[in-house]
């Protein structure tokens, strides 16, 4: 038979901008919450709630910090006669899951670790990818760089936009721009999901709420930074041949998006010109611009997911994969989704105001901390 602990130490952990400006009157994970009320109610003499304060910034470093600061309060109270339960909300789930990996990974386990309870988390994984992606991102960002370059350089002097210069100043310009590039932006060094197989007997509990406004905006985000990244298959030329035809469909997309992003740039850039451009010219604008909008669109793609979930150092971003997924990588969660959330009107991202969400918590609790 198992034996009851006499403690059980509920960590309370918030989410993005929780500390900020838009604090709202009565925090949920502070003691006057009815959220923090009931789970008292649970045990008063045992049930001992300690919530985690972290700078709540959207940002991936803020959320690596507060993880590692989590994980040192996880072990310190790991003990024989202590349960401990996470309650955690939006990013607060972040900090805590990269905190409970850090932990089990040092140490194979938690033994007073019993549970665990996401409300709306969106999980952010960046890793690295492969060399030839990093290549093309390389690549795609040169492109739009060398453009803006040369649309300087052809206001200054037009008469560089004929074929034999074209020929001598692209590549060069554009293998400048690339070392350059891999001097400030390095490959990253191998960076894949982290093991999660230790996690496995840890009940990993996710509450979300449907029409969820941040989880619709980085789904938005990650759908539209989806759809850009495919830009960076115009570089991958030697894929051509082995992949499916559906492949080919999406190639020639591409190319006819660059192409048409190319011919609107380039009719702006001649109207800068009075239109005294020759065919040869404007081949040639279209040619430079068809690089540089693929770099655009790919960038602004890239960029809105990377600055929607606090990745903001740039210099990293060839090579590097965003993603923003509905549950940890690799585990088994239980998972429910509230399509109602009662009398509640407020934005469908603070559920845990919800008295179903506060009755399903504290439910879960004391299942697992098998109190009743």
């Amino acid at each position: 038979m198992t034996k009851k602990s006499n403690r059980t130490v509920v960590h309370l952990i918030h989410g993005t901008w929780a500390n900020g400006w838009v604090k709202p009157k009565e925090s949920w994970f502070q003691s006057s919450s009815p959220l923090a009320k009931r789970l008292v109610e649970i045990s008063p003499s045992e049930i001992q709630l300690k919530p985690f304060f972290w700078s709540g910034r959207n940002s991936v470093n803020g959320r690596e910090r507060a993880a590692e600061k989590f994980a040192a309060e996880l072990r310190a109270l790991d003990d024989d006669n202590v349960d401990q339960v996470i309650v955690a909300h939006s990013h607060g789930g972040t900090v805590a899951y990269e905190a409970v990996q850090k932990v089990e990974v040092d140490r194979d386990s938690i033994p007073s670790l019993k549970g665990m309870v996401c409300m709306g988390t969106p999980f952010v994984n960046v890793t690295s990818t492969t060399s030839h992606r990093y290549m093309s991102d390389l690549l795609l960002i040169a492109g739009f760089i060398d453009a803006l370059i040369w649309t300087g350089v052809l206001k200054w002097q037009s008469t560089l936009l004929n074929t034999t210069w074209m020929l001598i100043l692209v590549p060069a310009l554009t293998l400048l721009t690339l070392l350059v590039l891999k001097v400030i932006s390095p490959f990253p060094s191998p960076q894949r999901l982290k093991p999660a197989e230790n996690l496995s007997r840890i009940p990993i509990f996710l509450l979300r709420a449907t029409r969820d406004e941040a989880a619709l905006s980085l789904g938005l985000m990650q759908t539209f930074n989806w759809i850009s990244s495919s830009f960076a298959l115009r570089n991958e030329f030697f894929f051509i041949l082995f992949r499916r035809p559906l492949t080919l469909v999406i190639f020639a997309a591409v190319y006819m998006a660059s192409v048409v992003l190319a011919v609107l740039a380039a009719m702006k850039v001649r109207r800068a010109f009075g239109g005294a451009l020759d065919s040869e010219g404007a081949f040639n604008l279209v040619l430079i611009y068809s690089f540089g909008a693929a770099g655009f669109v790919f960038l602004l793609g890239y960029s809105l997911l990377a600055f929607s979930v606090g990745f903001f150092r740039a210099w990293r971003w060839p090579g590097m994969r965003v993603e923003v997924d509905g549950a940890p990588p690799g585990l088994f969660c239980k998972i429910k989704v509230y399509s109602s959330l009662g009398q509640f009107s407020g934005l469908r991202h603070g559920l845990y105001v919800s008295d179903d969400v506060i009755a399903d918590v504290v439910q879960i609790v004391r299942d697992v901390t098998a109190r009743q």
